[in-house]
C-alpha cells in the first residue's frame, strides 16, 4: 500500500518525491504552493489589497505567489486565472484605455506589483520601455539566437567586402536565409542604434 499525501486531510496516493499527491504536486509547479489555486483566492485577493494600501513609491512589491510561464505575476481574481499587474493596474487606475493597452512596470520588474510601478501603455510603448529597462530580450539575448553580435558585424564586413550569402552561410553554420535577414536589416536591427 502506497503513502498517503501528506497534505492533511488529502488520503490520496503519494506520487512523488515531495510526499504530495499528484494535484498538489500540479498546485505548487503552477503557483509556487501545494495549497496554491482555488482554495486561497480569497488570501491572494486580500495580498493584492495589501500591496495596494501599503505600497512605497521607491519600492518594489515583489509577487511572492504564483506565475506565468513567462514569469509574470498571477493571481486568481474573481474566478479568473490573471496576471497580477494587470489587476493591480485595473484596480488603482481603472480599467484598460482600450484592448490594445497593457499594464506596463515602469521599474522593469515583472513580479512587481506596486501600483506606483505600473501604468497603461500600449504595446509599442512598453517595447520601448522594456529596451530602457534592458529586460527585452534581443540579440544574442533570445534564448533562440545562433549568433553573437560580434559574429553578426562580422558578417554584415564580410558580406561588404564581397562574400556570398552562401559561404557566409556556411561559415558561421546558418541558414542563408538567415544572412540574407541580417544583410537586409529584418533581423539584428538594432546594433544600428547601438552603432556597428
Amino acid at each position: 500500500m502506497s503513502a498517503a499525501c501528506s497534505i492533511p486531510r488529502c488520503g490520496k496516493p503519494v506520487l512523488n518525491v515531495r510526499g504530495w499527491c499528484n494535484a498538489h504536486y500540479l498546485r505548487w509547479r503552477r503557483h509556487g504552493d501545494p495549497l496554491g489555486g482555488g482554495r486561497k483566492q480569497g488570501y491572494a485577493q486580500n495580498e493584492l489589497q495589501q500591496a495596494i494600501n501599503q505600497a512605497v513609491p521607491e519600492k518594489c512589491w515583489l509577487w511572492p505567489h504564483g506565475q506565468c510561464g513567462t514569469g509574470y505575476a498571477q493571481v486568481t481574481f474573481r474566478g479568473r486565472l490573471r496576471r497580477a499587474n494587470r489587476v493591480v493596474c485595473e484596480l488603482v487606475h481603472g480599467p484598460a484605455p482600450t484592448d490594445k493597452h497593457q499594464a506596463a512596470h515602469l521599474c522593469g520588474k515583472r513580479l512587481c506589483i506596486n501600483h506606483h510601478h505600473l501604468a497603461w501603455k500600449t504595446r509599442s510603448e512598453n517595447e520601448a520601455d522594456k529596451l530602457l529597462h534592458g529586460t527585452r530580450l534581443r540579440g544574442e539575448k533570445s534564448a533562440t539566437a545562433k549568433l553573437t553580435e560580434a559574429q553578426v558585424r562580422d558578417i554584415l564586413r564580410l558580406r561588404a567586402e564581397g562574400l556570398t550569402m552562401r559561404i557566409l552561410a556556411g561559415r558561421f553554420g546558418v541558414a542563408p536565409s538567415t544572412i540574407q535577414s541580417i544583410v537586409e536589416r529584418r533581423n539584428w536591427r538594432h546594433l544600428e542604434e547601438i552603432g556597428q
